[in-house]
């Protein structure tokens, strides 16, 4: 939602949308503190997305964002 109206509403359809998304994210903002929400209900979703292999490759891309 960052930098986005009230009035505007980005839908990113499927995994790999969603993968490019996030690491976009983390390059893009890297000198910004970033939050998470955890529970079951978020794992069961990000498991579907990333996966255990997924979430591995994500935290050492982040590693290697400078």
């Amino acid at each position: 939602m960052h930098g986005l109206s009230d009035s505007t509403v980005v839908v990113h359809r499927g995994g790999e949308a969603i993968r490019k998304l996030i690491r976009s994210i983390f390059k893009n903002h890297k000198d910004q503190r970033f939050h998470a929400i955890q529970g079951d209900v978020v794992v069961i979703g990000w498991n579907k997305v990333f996966g255990v292999e997924g979430a591995n490759e994500l935290n050492r891309d982040i590693k290697k964002i400078e």
